[in-house]
C-alpha cells in the first residue's frame, strides 16, 4: 500500500458501485435498533476508506446534500476517474483524495460513519491494523464503523480455488491474460466431471467455479488473483477490534444475526451458550458456512441493549416491494393469508397486520412512519385505533423485519411518485451514459437493468410526458440506436408496428421506473441538477 511499487488497481480498476449495506441509512437503524443514539443520515459525516472511483459514495452525496462526505483511495487512477464522474454534478459535500491509508492523520478530524467495503481482507497485515486504528481514532462518539470481510469456514473453498488459479496463472504478468487464463482453469474445473457426479468434492468443485466463471473480469483479478486475501474467522477479527478498543453493534445485514432459520434443536443448543454474543455468531458461521461479513463497529457497545421488543419500531419508516400471494379479501376476517417479498414468504391471520401490508404494497415505493402506516391500516379496515394496537403491529413488523420481509429505515426514502413529467435519477442516468454495467437507485441499491430500460430512462428528464418518451424512443429505433424485438426474439421492423410494441410497453416502463425506485420527488432538494 505504497505509492512507490506499481499499483494493481491503478492498472485494473476495481468495478465501483453502490453497496446498500454500507448506506448511513442502514448503518443508523441498526444502531438504533440497539440503543443508540446515532447521527442523522441526512445530516452527518461520512469517510469511506478505499472507495474506488466513488461508486458508493457519489450517490449517498447525491441523494443527501446536507451531509458531507470524503473518500481515500490508494488508486490515483480510480480517484480520477471519480472525480470526472462527479464533475458534471457540481456537489459540494463530497471529496474523493488520492491518499495512502498509513498516512492518514489526525486533520482528518471525526465522522459519524466509516466505511471500509472490500479492502480490509485485501492489504498487508499491516494496512488492517490501521483500518481499525483509523476506525478508532476518527470514529465519533456515537459513530458506527462498517468494516467487509472474507471469513472462514465459507471462504475455505473459495481460498483452494484461489490457490489453483494462483499457480496456474503465476507465469503470466499481464493482468488480461492473467483473467483470460484464470477463466480457462474454471472452465476445465467446471468441465472436470459430469454434471449428474454427485461426490461432495465435485460438487463442491463446480458449483464455485461456474459461480466465480460468470463474475467480471476486474473481481477476478482482485478478490482471486491479488497478492494478499487474508479471510479471518470472525473471532479472530473481534479479537482485533477489541485490541483497538473497538466493540461489536452487530451486523449490517441484521436477520443474519438471528438463528430463527436454522432448525428448532440447534437454536435451542445456541441459547445455552447464553449470553456471550460472539461465541454465539461464531457458532452460526460454522453452520452456515459463512463467507462474508460485513461488521459493525462502535466504541463502546457494553451499554446497549440486545433484547429488541416492540416499542424499538415506532420510530421508523417501512416500506415493502412485495404482493400478497392470493387476494386477500375481507382483511377484517381471520383467514391466514401468505405475502411474499423477494425470497422471503410470511404468513398471518392478523388482520391489522394483513391491513398494514396492504397499505405498504400500495405505498411503494414511498416509505411510511410507524404512527401513519398503524393510522391507514386502521382505515382500510374501517375501525379507530385501539388499545394495544402499538404493541400489536410493532411486534409484527419486528417479526417481519427478522424474516427481511419488511424494510425498515431510519429516515424516509426520497423516491418520487409517477407524474405527467417524470424525472429520472440523474445519477442512475449518468451511470446510462457512461455505460455502468450496474445503475443504482434513490435506496442505495445497485443492479443491473435490460438494454431496452436504459435509454428509457435517459428520456425521463422532467421535460417529456409518456407520449413524448414514446416518439423519443421511435426516433431511437429509426437512427439504429436501439433494436426492439418480438417475445420470439425477431426483430421487428415497420413504423407502425415498432410504435404500437413501444406504445404498449411504455406505461409499464415508467412503472418500472418508480417502483425500482429510480424517479425522483418533485420538490426534493438537491445541490445541482446534474447531466441532462
Amino acid at each position: 500500500m505504497t505509492t512507490e511499487t506499481p499499483n494493481p488497481y491503478d492498472q485494473v480498476p476495481y468495478a465501483s458501485h453502490a453497496y446498500e449495506s454500507s448506506a448511513p441509512d442502514v448503518l443508523a437503524r441498526t444502531a438504533l435498533l440497539f440503543g443508540m443514539e446515532p447521527a442523522s443520515p441526512e445530516r452527518c459525516r461520512v469517510l469511506e476508506i478505499g472507495c474506488a472511483s466513488g461508486g458508493n459514495l457519489g450517490p449517498l452525496a447525491y441523494v443527501y446534500p446536507e451531509s458531507t462526505f470524503v473518500g481515500i483511495d490508494l488508486s490515483q487512477v480510480q480517484i480520477e476517474q471519480g472525480r470526472r464522474f462527479l464533475e458534471p454534478f457540481g456537489l459540494k459535500n463530497i471529496e474523493l483524495m488520492q491518499y495512502d491509508i498509513m498516512d492518514v492523520g489526525e486533520d482528518f478530524g471525526q465522522f459519524d460513519y466509516i466505511i471500509s467495503h472490500g479492502v480490509y481482507s485485501w492489504v498487508p497485515d499491516p494496512v488492517r491494523e490501521r483500518i481499525l486504528a483509523l476506525c478508532r481514532d476518527h470514529l465519533a462518539p456515537h459513530g458506527v464503523a462498517y468494516v467487509s470481510y472474507n471469513t472462514y469456514p465459507g471462504w475455505h473453498m473459495s481460498e483452494m480455488i484461489r490457490d489453483m488459479m494462483l499457480y496456474h496463472t503465476a507465469n503470466f504478468t499481464d493482468p488480461t491474460k492473467k483473467v483470460d487464463q484464470a477463466r480457462a482453469l474454471l472452465d476445465f474445473l467446471a468441465q472436470s466431471y459430469p454434471k449428474d457426479e454427485e461426490k461432495p468434492y465435485a460438487v463442491l468443485l463446480r458449483s464455485e467455479a461456474e459461480r466465480l466463471r460468470d463474475l467480471s473480469g476486474s473481481y477476478l483479478f482482485h478478490d482471486h488473483l491479488e497478492e494478499h486475501n487474508a479471510p479471518v474467522y470472525f473471532h479472530q477479527f473481534m479479537e482485533r477490534a477489541f485490541a483497538h478498543d473497538l466493540d461489536y453493534l452487530g451486523e449490517s445485514h441484521f436477520h443474519s444475526m438471528l438463528p430463527m432459520h436454522l432448525p428448532a434443536h440447534v437454536q435451542e443448543i445456541l441459547k445455552r451458550i447464553g449470553n456471550d454474543l460472539y461465541r454465539v455468531e461464531q457458532y452460526m458461521d460454522f453452520l452456515r458456512n459463512r463467507g462474508f461479513r460485513a461488521t459493525l463497529l462502535v466504541h463502546d457497545a457494553r451499554t446497549q441493549k440486545r433484547h429488541i421488543e416492540w416499542p424499538t419500531m415506532v420510530q421508523f419508516y417501512y416500506g415493502c416491494n412485495g404482493r400478497f400471494a392470493e387476494d386477500p379479501g375481507d382483511l377484517r376476517a381471520n383467514d391466514e393469508v401468505e405475502m411474499i417479498r423477494k425470497d422471503a414468504r410470511m404468513k398471518t391471520t392478523v388482520p391489522l397486520l394483513k391491513a398494514a401490508f396492504r397499505v405498504l404494497f400500495d405505498t411503494w415505493p414511498r416509505s411510511i412512519s410507524f404512527e401513519d402506516l398503524l393510522r391507514e391500516a386502521r382505515v382500510l379496515l374501517g375501525s379507530p385505533v385501539e388499545e394495544g394496537d402499538q404493541a400489536l403491529l410493532g411486534s409484527g413488523l419486528l417479526n417481519c423485519f427478522a424474516s427481511n420481509m419488511v424494510e425498515v429505515r431510519a429516515t424516509p426514502a426520497r423516491v418520487g411518485e409517477l407524474t405527467d413529467r417524470p424525472t429520472a435519477s440523474a445519477w442512475a442516468r449518468a451511470e446510462v451514459e457512461d455505460n455502468a454495467s450496474r445503475l443504482t437507485n434513490l435506496r442505495h441499491v445497485s443492479g443491473g437493468a435490460a438494454a431496452v430500460f436504459r435509454p428509457f430512462l435517459l428520456l425521463l428528464d422532467g421535460t417529456r410526458n409518456e407520449e413524448e418518451v414514446v416518439e423519443g424512443l421511435v426516433r431511437l429505433v429509426k437512427k439504429g440506436e436501439l433494436t426492439i424485438k418480438n417475445p420470439e426474439g425477431q426483430l421487428l421492423e415497420g413504423d407502425e408496428q415498432i410504435r404500437a410494441v413501444i406504445e404498449s410497453t411504455a406505461g409499464s416502463a415508467m412503472q418500472t421506473a418508480v417502483q425500482s425506485s429510480m424517479i425522483m420527488p418533485q420538490r426534493a432538494p438537491r445541490s445541482s441538477p446534474g447531466p441532462a
